[in-house]
């Protein structure tokens, strides 16, 4: 796919989905801008905006409670970089 597509597109991607698979494990249908240890950033592929991303844990988990240290550590330097780079 790797194309900005419309939101009805999308709905209908992951309806296509019989197999379950979360829609982010399969990076190949996404546009990915960096990866980290355990962390994509990826281009929204049905965005809301323009410049619309999203980061997505590599590790699948309901709620933001059940990160391990790891990842809230890794999260908290990716929104300081963020925070970093849009000052200048």
């Amino acid at each position: 796919m790797k194309k900005l597509i419309s939101r009805t597109e999308y709905i209908d991607f992951i309806k296509t989905n019989t197999n379950s698979t979360c829609q982010f494990c399969d990076i190949k249908y996404q546009i990915l801008l960096k990866e980290y240890k355990a962390f994509y950033w990826l281009v929204s592929i049905s965005p809301y905006f323009k410049y619309h991303t999203i980061l997505v844990p590599k590790r699948h988990f309901e709620n933001y409670g059940e990160m391990n240290e790891i990842e809230m550590n890794e999260l908290r330097n990716i929104y300081n970089d963020i925070k970093k780079d849009s000052r200048n």
